[in-house]
């Protein structure tokens, strides 16, 4: 926290560089009292929040995901913010989540409803495709038509990846 005290002094592109390192470790050893600090920050603290989240759900994703669904009104903006390189909070937890245990992260993500279930469908299976993207491909088929053709679509790129001619 006395770190994070620090950033408003730095430049703007320090500062940008230097709240991703702090959040990022933080959201690893204290996620809570990481995102506590970032509702402290105005505008800044909606764009480390992600961070922390990302984090927090790369080693403890069983933790993350419950604070995720037990606080959603914390996280109602990170779905809100479309464009490149925004995500829901349901779309980072399933991804980093399906890194470490992918049936587990798919389990999760089907206990989701909405929008929330179809982005984290869709991570875990472009997650899952890095490795095998015709297993991902198969569990895709089984998808709603909407949840099917973005991870359709995430699958040929993993795919496209690994064996452009597949």
């Amino acid at each position: 926290e006395e770190e994070a005290a620090k950033l408003d002094s730095l430049p703007m592109g320090d500062r940008i560089l230097a709240s991703m390192l702090l959040f990022s470790r933080w959201g690893e050893v204290d996620p809570i009292g990481a995102l506590e600090h970032t509702k402290t920050m105005g505008m800044g603290g909606m764009f480390a929040k992600p961070t922390v989240l990302r984090s927090w759900a790369s080693v403890d994703p069983v933790n993350a995901a419950k604070y995720y669904t037990d606080n959603p009104s914390e996280f109602a903006m990170m779905g809100g913010r479309r464009g490149p390189g925004s995500s829901s909070g349901s779309e980072v937890i399933a991804r980093e989540w399906a890194k470490l245990d992918p049936d587990a992260a798919l389990a999760w993500a089907n206990t989701l409803d909405g929008r929330d279930k179809s982005s984290a469908l869709v991570s875990v299976v472009s997650e899952m495709a890095v490795k095998d993207p015709a297993g991902a491909a198969a569990l895709a088929s089984g998808f709603d038509e909407e949840e099917q053709g973005r991870a359709f679509r995430e699958i040929a790129e993993q795919w496209a990846r690994q064996d452009f001619s597949e």
